[in-house]
């Protein structure tokens, strides 16, 4: 647990961005990074927001975000793309689509802001789901080696 908490501790003293959907898992996140960030006299971490345009209340997410972020006086990027128009325009399936818009502006969003890395937040059916996923995919290799706590961007 140690070298968690040291790991984490130095993601957040090279400056944050935290990919925020407007769901419960990204809310809190944003809630207690934006916390630990004040006692710890760290720097306080960006917000990024993806509209991908795909649902009737992605709007009013995106507006939640964006409260949120001003409420906790933090930095805010948004992003709104035509994921469906883009994923028939280069011929992929509307996820990957969407994962790869998403991951690019969060890329850009991290540079733009200096940040030295980004947080994602997942609740338990998602971590379940992308590993099983992985899992699946990956001929044969351990499940513990599927899905790491962090990635290179």
């Amino acid at each position: 647990m140690r070298s968690l908490e040291s790991w984490l501790i130095q993601e957040m003293k090279d400056g944050l961005v935290v990919a925020a959907s407007g769901g419960p898992d990204s809310q809190l996140l944003l809630y207690l990074l934006s916390d630990l960030c004040r006692q710890m006299g760290l720097p306080a971490p960006s917000v990024f927001h993806f509209n991908h345009g795909l649902r009737q209340q992605a709007d009013e997410d995106a507006d939640l975000v964006s409260r949120t972020a001003r409420q906790l006086d933090l930095s805010f990027f948004q992003e709104a793309q035509d994921v469906a128009g883009f994923a028939r325009r280069m011929k992929m399936n509307l996820e990957a689509a969407a994962r790869f818009l998403r991951y690019r502006d969060l890329f850009r969003a991290s540079k733009l802001s200096q940040s030295g890395g980004c947080c994602t937040g997942h609740h338990g059916v998602d971590f379940a789901e992308t590993a099983l996923q992985r899992w699946i995919r990956s001929s044969g290799r351990e499940l513990k080696d599927i899905l790491t706590a962090s990635s290179e961007l």
